[in-house]
């Protein structure tokens, strides 16, 4: 990307002739030459009606009996799209993966599969870009007895270790969180 400055000096045409050099980086560019990318929103949500979770829905609500990722994959590769994006934890705390550190997850419900790994081997199998969208709020661990806030604690500081070393990373994983902006990271250690 071309850094360009900006001064409080500048007049308006100094402003627009510095803006029309600004240029994409490459990974700017390679990821407009996608064109196509699917945000999937799939969870609890998907199976109580509510708009929002609550981060308390009983886990039992999530049972996909026929869940297909490769169905999801080819219909995204047929339609002309070139990566998902999948929204892997919302604002409810509910994991779309197993872990061993958290127990809202479908470990606890009765699909216990794994989405995440499923929707990743399928992305790899059909050639889609794959991507994660993780919510840092956190509603299960702010109200949920078993949270970590749920008891009334205080805030103390706590690491989990990122999706991309706990889960299932196919090499073509990006993941995507809102704390400060959306921003990505390439998933390197797959």
């Amino acid at each position: 990307m071309t850094r360009v400055d900006v001064e409080p000096s500048d007049s308006l045409d100094d402003l627009r002739r510095k803006a029309s050099m600004v240029r994409p980086s490459p990974r700017q560019v390679a990821w407009q030459r996608q064109e196509l990318t699917a945000f999937v929103h799939f969870g609890p949500n998907t199976f109580t009606d509510l708009e929002w979770g609550t981060g308390v829905d009983d886990p039992a609500v999530f049972d996909p009996s026929a869940l297909d990722c490769s169905q999801w994959v080819r219909t995204l590769v047929s339609a002309g799209f070139k990566s998902v994006i999948l929204t892997a934890k919302h604002h409810d705390g509910f994991c779309l993966w197993p872990s061993r550190y958290l127990p809202h997850t479908v470990a606890a419900s009765p699909y216990r599969g794994d989405v995440v790994g499923s929707l990743a081997s399928a992305c790899q199998e059909h050639g889609l870009g794959l991507g994660f969208y993780l919510s840092p709020a956190d509603l299960y661990q702010e109200k949920a007895d078993g949270g970590y806030y749920g008891n009334g604690s205080p805030v103390v500081s706590s690491e989990i270790p990122s999706l991309s070393s706990t889960s299932h990373c196919h090499g073509s994983g990006t993941k995507w969180t809102t704390t400060t902006g959306s921003t990505s990271t390439s998933c390197t250690n797959c």
